[in-house]
């Protein structure tokens, strides 16, 4: 019965709020904030280049450790760049035909995730 115990205090490290913002990946959205019922808010998030949803799938996984990592899948991922987009006001762009206005067949595969303009 230890053993479980022990490898549920391993899968809960990947959650902890103590781990180094830099060694989570965060160092790129911002500093922590706060926390909230065990999950952390960023704070002075700058999105600055170009940044794309099929490469935040192909790189995330690099700044994840133990169980996350291991759950982490396209879905997760869509849905945690929808609350990124919600909490710092980001959208996600696909090219549209100027003449149709409609997305481009090439463009369906990806979007664009760039500041919302206010």
């Amino acid at each position: 019965m230890e053993e479980d115990s022990d490898s549920n205090e391993a899968d809960n490290d990947a959650y902890s709020d103590e781990s180094d913002p830099e060694e989570a990946g965060e160092g790129i959205a911002g500093r922590q904030s706060g926390s909230l019922n065990g999950t952390t808010a960023s704070a002075g998030f700058k999105i600055q280049g170009e940044h794309h949803f099929s490469n935040l799938c192909a790189y995330l996984p690099e700044y994840l450790s133990g169980r996350t990592k291991l759950d982490l899948n396209v879905i997760n991922t869509f849905a945690i760049t929808l609350h990124m987009c919600n909490e710092h006001s980001l959208r996600l762009v696909q090219e549209v035909d100027p003449e149709t206005n409609l997305v481009l067949k090439d463009a369906m595969a990806d979007f664009k995730i760039e500041l919302a303009k206010q």
